[in-house]
Order: C-alpha cells, then sequence, then structure tokens
C-alpha cells in the first residue's frame, strides 16, 4: 500500500489487529459456491431449447398458412358495368 492510500488514523488498529484463519470446511464451502455460480453453462438448456421451439413455431405456422382456403382477390372477367343516374337504382 502506498502512503497516498494509507489512512493514518487507522494505523494503530492495524498494528494489534490479526485477520481471521479460514477454516478448510469454510473454504471448500466458498469455493464450490463459485463453482456453482460460475460453471460453463449448458448449451443445451440455454441454447437449442428456444432455437427448437422457434423453428417448430415456424414451421407450424407455415404448414397452418399452406393448408388454409386460398382467399386472394381473383378479379371478375367480365365485368357488368351500369351506369345510373341521380335518383335512379338497379
Amino acid at each position: 500500500m502506498n502512503e497516498m492510500e494509507r489512512d493514518r488514523e487507522l494505523d494503530w488498529m492495524r498494528a494489534q489487529w490479526d485477520p481471521p484463519r479460514m477454516t478448510p470446511s469454510a473454504a471448500a464451502e466458498v469455493l464450490s459456491a463459485y463453482r456453482r455460480e460460475f460453471r460453463p453453462r449448458r448449451l443445451r438448456g440455454r441454447f437449442w431449447l428456444p432455437v427448437t421451439a422457434a423453428a417448430v413455431a415456424a414451421s407450424l405456422a407455415t404448414a397452418l398458412v399452406r393448408v388454409r382456403p386460398e382467399t386472394a382477390y381473383r378479379p371478375v372477367v367480365q365485368p357488368r358495368i351500369i351506369v345510373l343516374s341521380d335518383g335512379e337504382r338497379p
């Protein structure tokens, strides 16, 4: 620790204080907690499941669109034009 970071008011306490020693069981518990938190994640649950679900949903949507009866606009082959003047009804 350099002079700028040192707190002179706490120097008397540093001379008398010893940090507590870690027991082997506490060290093992901290290490296992670290491994549980930072172990490599399995890709199967984190990546493949959402990708598979999206692919299945896209396939179902495509199948439903293709199965639906065609409702597209079909133009009239020969239109019938009726000209009405004011007040007339067909």
